[in-house]
Order: structure tokens, then C-alpha cells, then sequence
């Protein structure tokens, strides 16, 4: 079955490929894991600079506001935050995405939680980055009558739920690139992230 063929109508096009491996089971954990990690990379280059450029200019806003632990002004961060996104010309079909992980930052600087990264505007774009995967790929894949090649349903929602840390790697990856200056055009997946070996196999 070629790739282009959509096998899940509510999954976007860019996603059905990883859809496809967990669903006819010939394909390993780590190769469902790469090919989700690789549409994620392909959509958040679509998305652009413009996008990337759009969360660091929130992320800056953020810290304007949110300067230090607990001193916060929810209606204030809101505000900069749509002020930034208005200013910066982000697209209009990624607004709401990147305006919820900017609030998502907002409300963590609130009570002392910077996340994952080192600054606010990769932050932001981590976390835009961890929503979008969910949003049209986790969100989506129960979406169905029936799941391609007979799948079944429970195996195939706990295998997308077991992706989720490498997707956390990819999207951190992602949002370093972007606040070093880096260009999405520039996005590499992080290494295979290493099986921990069981006692068993160690004495092997």
C-alpha cells in the first residue's frame, strides 16, 4: 500500500504513515516511534519560521510579565501574549495552538516551573510542539469504526501512549534548534533513546 494512501480519515495525511506501521504489526516499537517523531518534524517545518520566530517573541513576552516566581498576572499574560502573536503575524492556523502552550509556560512560571528548557520562548515551542502531536495524531487515532488491518483497539492506543517520551525528546530537540538560532529547515530526530537491559540479559 503506497504511503500517500489515506487509511484513517481522521488522521492528516502526514500521519498515516506511523498510523500504518502500528496497525499491520511488522514494524518494531523504535520504528513507529521514528516514523511519528519524523511527521511531527515534517508538519512543524511546514508550520515554518514564522511559527518558531511567533514562540520566542511569546516566550520573551511571558518573561516581561511573569518576572519572577509567583508574581503573576493571569489577565496581564494573557494579553502579552495575544499582543505578541498579533505583532508577530503568527499563522492563523497555528494561533490557538501556540497561544495554549504559551499559557500552559505562563501558568508554570506562576509556581516557580520553567519546564524543560532554558527560556521561556523554546518552552513555549516545546510545548506547541508536544500539543500539535497529540492533537493530530494521540487525539485522532480512536477516531475510527475500526482500526486498518484489524488492528486492536486497546494494543494500538497503548502502543501510541508508550510514544509519548520519544516525542517529549523530539519536541525538546526541536525547540533547542530553534531558540540557538537555528532555521526548522534544520531539525534532526534525536538518537534511539536506549532500552534499559533486565537483569536476565545482563548475565547473558
Amino acid at each position: 500500500m503506497p504511503d500517500g494512501d489515506i487509511i484513517h480519515k481522521s488522521l492528516p495525511r502526514l500521519y498515516q504513515r506511523p498510523y500504518r506501521f502500528l496497525c499491520e504489526g511488522k514494524a518494531e516499537d523504535d520504528e513507529c516511534s521514528k516514523a511519528l517523531q519524523r511527521a511531527l518534524k515534517h508538519d512543524l517545518q511546514k508550520a515554518g519560521d514564522v511559527l518558531a520566530q511567533a514562540a520566542l517573541v511569546v516566550g520573551d513576552a511571558i518573561d516581561r510579565v511573569c518576572s519572577q516566581p509567583g508574581d503573576f498576572d493571569a489577565a496581564a499574560a494573557n494579553v502579552a501574549v495575544d499582543e505578541a502573536l498579533r505583532a508577530i503575524g503568527c499563522p492563523s492556523a497555528h494561533r490557538e495552538g501556540l497561544r495554549d502552550a504559551a499559557r500552559d509556560v505562563a501558568q508554570g512560571l506562576r509556581y516557580g516551573d520553567a519546564g524543560g528548557a532554558r527560556d521561556s520562548g523554546e518552552e513555549v515551542y516545546r510545548r506547541f510542539a508536544i500539543r500539535r502531536a497529540e492533537s493530530q495524531f494521540e487525539a485522532r487515532v480512536p477516531l475510527t469504526d475500526a482500526h486498518h488491518n484489524g488492528a486492536n483497539p486497546v494494543e494500538i492506543e497503548g502502543r501510541v501512549r508508550a510514544m509519548a517520551p520519544d516525542i517529549e525528546r523530539a519536541a525538546s530537540a526541536f525547540a533547542r534548534k530553534v531558540a540557538s538560532g537555528g532555521s526548522v529547515s534544520e531539525f534532526r530526530l534525536p538518537p534511539k533513546r536506549r532500552r534499559p537491559v533486565s537483569l536476565e540479559e545482563n548475565l547473558l
